[in-house]
C-alpha cells in the first residue's frame, strides 16, 4: 500500500479488505491493515487538534476584536460628530468594519470548516472502531484468542 494515498482512499481500501477478509486471511496483513488506518487516524486526530487550536486562538482573537470596535465605535460616535473631521474618520471607521466583518466572515469560516473536519475525525474513528471489532470478531471465528487493549491505548 502506498502512504501517498489520501484518508478517503485507505478508508476505501479497509472497507474492501474488511468484506474480502475470511477465516483464511493472514493475520499479519490484518494486524498492517489496522496499524496503517490506527497510524492515519492518529495523524489526522493531530491534525484535528492542532487546526481546533487555532480556531480557537482566532476565535479568542475575533471576539477582543469585535469589543475593540465596539468600543471605538463608541468612542468615536461621542467625538467625532462635534468634529470638521467626522466625515473622513466615519469613512475610515467604515472601511475598517467592512475590513474587520470580512475577517469575521474569514474566521467563521475556518470555524465551520474546523467542525466539519472533526465531524470527518468522528466518522473515521468510528470506522476505525468498527473495522477493530470485525477483526475480533474474524479472530475469534478463527478460534484465536485475542486479549483486550494494548499499550497504544486500543
Amino acid at each position: 500500500m502506498s502512504d501517498s494515498l489520501s484518508n478517503k482512499e485507505l478508508i476505501n481500501i479497509g472497507h474492501q479488505f474488511a468484506k474480502a477478509m475470511s477465516s483464511s486471511t493472514p493475520i499479519i496483513d490484518i494486524a498492517k491493515m489496522l496499524t496503517r488506518l490506527a497510524e492515519r487516524l492518529d495523524v489526522t486526530t493531530l491534525a484535528l487538534r492542532e487546526t481546533a487550536k487555532q480556531r480557537d486562538a482566532l476565535a479568542a482573537g475575533n471576539a477582543e476584536l469585535l469589543d475593540e470596535l465596539e468600543c471605538k465605535q463608541t468612542f468615536q460616535q461621542a467625538f467625532f460628530r462635534q468634529s470638521l473631521m467626522y466625515d473622513v474618520v466615519a469613512e475610515a471607521y467604515e472601511e475598517a468594519k467592512e475590513q474587520i466583518a470580512k475577517d469575521v466572515e474569514i474566521k467563521a469560516r475556518l470555524c465551520l470548516e474546523s467542525n466539519s473536519l472533526f465531524d470527518r475525525l468522528r466518522a473515521a474513528e468510528k470506522q476505525v472502531a468498527d473495522l477493530k471489532d470485525a477483526f475480533r470478531i474474524a479472530l475469534s471465528a478463527a478460534g484465536i484468542d485475542v486479549a483486550t487493549g494494548s499499550a497504544k491505548g486500543e
